[in-house]
């Protein structure tokens, strides 16, 4: 029997929001008020744009390594929380991260204007121009999510109907019987790198999926927009690219199973 199922539910949203909210605020502010300025003064300074660290901060703003490591951290978060408890009981830690994630369009649209420029931009201007590209970023960002989050749902919901079925053929023909949410307890125990047979690791390795699908899709979508457009990177950089990303897809995997099966050991010893 699952020990986690005497603990307060709203006990494992707060943990899951918590950690949400400090790993994307934490993330997303140093990104915005701290390396992004920095990436920006000195890579207009001739005297160091030409620098190794100048293209370190490039790959952590504007290549998006930070929010990819923002990514990375929550969305287990919320892995977690939906196969704990349903996304209804689950459903304000994915809606902190769409809100922090909102956030931080509505900074680095902001600060910049009162930075570098000193004013905000004409309402024309915002309306045909800063506004639909924060929108389609924001669309893009949250349709990524929503993928993540609808395959977790299925996951489990499939899950949760299997066990059901099962007790129905477990009960005597004809008779009555209770139906009961199955222990969900051993499935956050990883025994295998890859454990196709365990829901929990399933959804885990399509979260991977969806992420490294989405990079790979927009790398290959900038390439055939510069193709079209009469250049192209070469088919060294496209190459290179397609393996980053799928690296990154299995960094993402791994790192899902290492952080859910921690979430379940703080909650394992909240219950003690």
């Amino acid at each position: 029997m699952d020990t986690l199922r005497t603990l307060d539910t709203r006990g494992i949203v707060r943990s899951m929001r918590r950690f949400t909210l400090l790993v994307a605020g934490i993330g997303f502010a140093l990104c915005s008020f701290v390396l992004t300025p920095l990436f920006i003064r000195f890579a207009t300074d001739v005297a160091f744009q030409d620098s190794w660290w100048v293209y370190i901060l490039y790959c952590l703003t504007d290549a998006g390594l930070v929010d990819l490591a923002v990514v990375t951290l929550c969305y287990p978060a919320t892995l977690y929380a939906i196969w704990r408890l349903g996304f209804k009981s689950a459903s304000s830690v994915p809606g902190t991260f769409a809100l922090l994630t909102l956030g931080k369009y509505i900074v680095n649209f902001l600060f910049p204007a009162l930075t570098y420029e000193g004013a905000f931009p004409s309402v024309e201007d915002f309306l045909d121009f800063d506004l639909p590209i924060m929108l389609a970023n924001y669309g893009l960002e949250m349709l990524q999510f929503a993928l993540v989050i609808l395959i977790t749902v299925l996951i489990r919901r499939g899950y949760f109907r299997k066990a059901w079925m099962q007790q129905a053929r477990e009960s005597d023909a004809g008779a009555d019987f209770t139906v009961t949410d199955p222990d969900t307890g051993e499935l956050f125990s990883f025994n295998r790198i890859l454990g196709l047979r365990n829901p929990v690791q399933v959804s885990a390795l399509m979260l991977a999926v969806v992420i490294a699908f989405m990079r790979i899709l927009m790398h290959q979508i900038y390439q055939f927009t510069l193709y079209f457009n009469g250049g192209t990177e070469g088919l060294l950089v496209m190459l290179t690219d397609l393996f980053l990303d799928l690296a990154i897809g299995v960094i993402v995997y791994f790192a899902a199973l290492l952080l859910v099966a921690r979430f379940r050991r703080r909650e394992l010893n909240r219950a003690r």
